[in-house]
């Protein structure tokens, strides 16, 4: 099934209507969420326990870096093998030659050995999950944190209205270019001081963020707090995990990061709805929506401390 997602993005060059674009996008997505799940569990099983933040981070750096590489190639080929880029057949072209990397990814993947389990792992594994304490109560404190987390959309009309217009673009990039840049050291800081404290110094930043963009936005300001912002993300990203396979037993590692990542996308959800209107309220506008969101940040940083125990008790 995660084959689906390069299954549609193979389709993409023959089609014609919107029609037939809207489910297969929703196929290709699907495909992508049922892929991460078991390749976080694959990372999980494959690496001692004292150097998983310095894995999950180095295929978040390179993850990343082929996110940016993609577009960079695509515009290459179409500037120097196409007189007019804008052409039909050049962007038919360029998503026929993405199908390379996809097909080489995927028989790439037959041959990968896939560890043996040590423990017989349950057919359902949700209690094993709920029942832990600990791995609960960080999967529920993230999904808190995740419904104050919105869109990067809010951040970028908010740095529209201290930023020229040809800055914004350039901000986006420093955000990118510093979630990149620090997904590997935050990985590597995880295994150094534990995940549970690199957590919370990315919350704290993030909470950070929140007032700086509230109170304090100015032309300098929006780019430091965009590569503070990066940072989080690259620990969002990378660190929970991390903390999610330390403190699982019987190795049900794909149950827990599944259920994580089940949570914080439905916490997502309203969370974009909730920033959204708060936005459109005329007497308050755009710091409604840092606020509540710092508000969220605050809680979750307290529920963190008091409810999430650092060491793994397996």
């Amino acid at each position: 099934m995660p084959a689906s997602e390069d299954l549609g993005e193979t389709l993409l060059p023959f089609l014609t209507m919107w029609q037939q674009v809207v489910p297969l996008r929703v196929f290709e997505r699907l495909g992508k969420g049922i892929r991460e799940t078991p390749r976080d569990a694959l990372i999980g099983l494959s690496e001692t326990k004292k150097n998983l933040g310095r894995a999950f981070g180095f295929r978040k750096l390179f993850d990343s870096l082929g996110a940016i590489a993609g577009p960079l190639l695509a515009t290459f080929i179409a500037v120097f093998f196409f007189n007019n880029v804008y052409t039909e057949q050049t962007y038919r072209t360029i998503f026929l030659v993405a199908i390379v990397p996809a097909v080489i990814a995927v028989i790439v993947l037959l041959f990968l050995k896939e560890m043996p389990s040590p423990t017989t792992v349950p057919r359902i594994a949700f209690n094993h999950i709920f029942g832990n304490r600990n791995v609960r109560n960080f999967i529920f404190v993230m999904s808190f944190l995740y419904l104050g987390n919105f869109s990067m959309m809010f951040f970028l009309l908010r740095a529209n209205d201290y930023l020229p217009l040809f800055a914004v673009p350039i901000a986006y990039i420093a955000y990118n270019a510093a979630y990149t840049a620090f997904s590997l050291p935050v990985g590597i800081m995880a295994d150094k001081i534990g995940a549970k404290k690199t957590v919370l110094v990315a919350m704290l930043l993030f909470l950070s963020v929140l007032v700086g963009f509230t109170f304090f936005p100015s032309m300098m300001a929006v780019f430091l707090l965009f590569i503070m912002l990066g940072f989080f993300t690259a620990t969002a990203k990378t660190v929970p995990q991390v903390f999610l396979v330390e403190h699982m037993k019987n190795n049900n590692y794909a149950s827990a990061i599944g259920s994580y990542k089940g949570l914080t996308g439905l916490a997502s959800l309203p969370a974009n709805l909730i920033a959204g209107f708060l936005w459109t309220i005329p007497l308050f506008g755009a710091p409604a929506t840092f606020i509540f969101s710092m508000a969220i940040a605050c809680l979750a940083i307290v529920f963190l401390v008091l409810f999430v125990r650092d060491e793994s008790p397996y």
